[in-house]
Formats: C-alpha cells, sequence, structure tokens
C-alpha cells in the first residue's frame, strides 16, 4: 500500500537458483533467465518492502521444452583396409546438463556403433574389411532421446595389395612334377585370392585359387633339366598384385632309356635290323645312340628325338653269335646302356 516503498522481489526459478530484483511499489517487472535442462519448474515471486514485511508469494510454471543436439564438427581420417579408419567431432547442445552421444552407421552393413560424448567431443574408430568409399552418418542424440540432425562424412579406404606369407618348392628331376605350395594373405576381406606363377621355363602362365586357409599348390613337369627361377604373384579379385616372390627350381637330369630291343637273324652277307623305343625323360632333350654291333666294326652313331621308336640295319659278313650293345646318350650326358 506504500506507493513510495521500495520492494525488494525474490525470484525462485524452481531449479535451484533465485535472484532478487527491487522494484519500485506499483512498477512493472521483467526478468529472463537461462533453464540448463528441460522439464516443467514452479516459478514463485516473493515481495519484501524496505520495511521488512514479507508479501504472499505468487506462483507460476515454466515449461522448458527440449532442444535437440547438434554435430558442430566431424572428422574423418580414413586409413586402408585392414586398418583402423579414426572418426572424432565435437557435439552441441542448448542443456549444459544434457548427457550427449551418436550412433555412428559406418556404412558398410555393420551395426549401428553408440559411442557417448565426453566433454561434448566424441571418438570412434572402424576397421574396414575391403576397399570401397563408405558413407559415414553421424546422428547426434541426448540423454532424452532427442536426435539431432545426421552429419555424413565419406570414408574413402583405399586397397592393400595381398601378399605371399610363404612359398616352397619340392623339385623332381626332369619329366617329374614338380610341386609349389604356399600361403596369401590380403588384410582386407578381398574375396578369392589368386596367385599367378611363371615357371622360368617359357611355358604359359599359370593362375591357381587360394583354400579357405588361404593355401594353395600347383604342379609343373619340366621338359629338360637346369636352373630356372619361379615367380609367385599375389593378386586379389581386384585385379591388385603385390610383390612378387621368387624362388629357384634346380631340376636334374634323367639319362635316356632303350627298351623293347629286337634284331632278326639273318644269314651271313644280309642286313639284320635293330629295333627298338628310345625314352628321355626330357622331352626337350636330343639323344644319339651308339650301336656296337659286336662284329668289330666301328661303333655306329644315330641320333634320334628325345621320344620314340627306331630300326638301324647292318650287315654281318660272317656267321656267329654277336653281342650288341646300346648306348644312348642326352644332350646333357646322361647315359643309359643296354645290351
Amino acid at each position: 500500500p506504500g506507493v513510495l516503498d521500495q520492494i525488494d522481489l525474490l525470484v525462485d526459478w524452481g531449479d535451484g537458483t533465485s535472484q532478487i530484483l527491487s522494484v519500485a511499489a506499483g512498477a512493472a517487472f521483467s526478468l529472463t533467465h537461462v533453464y540448463a535442462a528441460d522439464g516443467v519448474y514452479a516459478v514463485s515471486v516473493t515481495p519484501t518492502d524496505d520495511g521488512g514485511a514479507v508479501g504472499d508469494a505468487a506462483t507460476t510454471s515454466a515449461v522448458v521444452t527440449n532442444v535437440a543436439p547438434t554435430v558442430q564438427s566431424a572428422v574423418i581420417v580414413a586409413a586402408a583396409e585392414g586398418a583402423a579408419t579414426q572418426l572424432t567431432g565435437v557435439l552441441g547442445d542448448a542443456g549444459p546438463l544434457d548427457a550427449l552421444r551418436v550412433e555412428i552407421d559406418w556404412g558398410d552393413g555393420s551395426p549401428v556403433e553408440v559411442v557417448e560424448a565426453v566433454d561434448r567431443s566424441f571418438a570412434a574408430s572402424r576397421i574396414y574389411a575391403a576397399d570401397g568409399v563408405f558413407v559415414v552418418t553421424v546422428p547426434p542424440l541426448d540423454d532424452d532421446d532427442a536426435r539431432g540432425a545426421p552429419t555424413a562424412r565419406e570414408a574413402v579406404i583405399a586397397d592393400v595389395p595381398p601378399s605371399v606369407v610363404s612359398a616352397d618348392l619340392a623339385t623332381a628331376p626332369e619329366g617329374s612334377e614338380t610341386v609349389l605350395t604356399g600361403a596369401l594373405a590380403d588384410p582386407g576381406a578381398d574375396g578369392v585370392l589368386r596367385a599367378l606363377v611363371d615357371w622360368g621355363d617359357g611355358s604359359p602362365l599359370e593362375t591357381v585359387d587360394v583354400d579357405a586357409s588361404g593355401g594353395f599348390a600347383l604342379s609343373h613337369v619340366y621338359e629338360d633339366d637346369g636352373t630356372y627361377v619361379v615367380s609367385v604373384t599375389p593378386i586379389d579379385d581386384a585385379d591388385v598384385a603385390g610383390a612378387p616372390v621368387e624362388l629357384t627350381a634346380i631340376i636334374a637330369n634323367v639319362a635316356p632309356v632303350a627298351s623293347d630291343l629286337a634284331v632278326t637273324a639273318v644269314v651271313e652277307g644280309s642286313s639284320a635290323t635293330l629295333s627298338g623305343v628310345i625314352f628321355d625323360a626330357g622331352a626337350a632333350d636330343a639323344v644319339s645312340v651308339e650301336i656296337d654291333w659286336g662284329d668289330g666294326s666301328a661303333p655306329e652313331v644315330r641320333s634320334l628325338p628325345a621320344r620314340g621308336a627306331f630300326a638301324f640295319d647292318h650287315v654281318y659278313v660272317r656267321d656267329g653269335v654277336f653281342q650288341i650293345e646300346v648306348r644312348a646318350v642326352d644332350a646333357d650326358g646322361g647315359v643309359g646302356l643296354l645290351q
């Protein structure tokens, strides 16, 4: 009632904070307050005049609505397949007391990853199993499950070439199977890996797929003895080749063999025919056959291919029983002897 009184208004905002505003009696007033969290708050205003008299409190309700959080920044540091790609960022929220989180969709079909923000910052990592371009979606959420607008970033994941983990040769002489075994590896799930093999002898390149454990096996027959450099190159399903591995195959010579020898019996002064079959495990070898007819005549030398039948004639000038010796020699000095 005292129009000259100075009035102190105690404003209780209902969130644990209050403040005092001094106004003249009968004067209008206005006051603002920022709530740290959403909710319904009972606000009371209690007047006290300058004589210490306390009036009745007036009350009202402040309905504070929630505001969804935002992604203020999101940065991807992409790595190659099989290595950790890093995602970091900062969230914003009008309510400083809200607990925030992100639900990260890494874009590769993996389950959504929930990461709690600490001091409004978040960090997460993902190992991509394959190369490609993946769209990473980051929606922010607060503790009231209010979902803010998602932020999208691209993760460009590079392919990593496969590698040869092991490679071994079990060599055999010419004409027999040399066996190559080994294993390949790839940091990414690149489907079927294969090994490209150069046997080093001019034969066509061969490829072999690895099994479920990454292993492979392949065999090859060398047609001639010698030292060969075998190259194994790993290749993934994107046709990306890794570093080749080289091995040395030392292939031993095998002496030729003359078999199925037969000679026709004749009378003196007529031609006897010696027939047989020559075989050299090295199909590329040239073979010479030296025949001692056993009658004192000079040995006869004939050139033959590595494999096939032969027939040679000889005239015996006297009767008798003669021991014929056939000596087969290949181009590498291997000697086969039959009588």
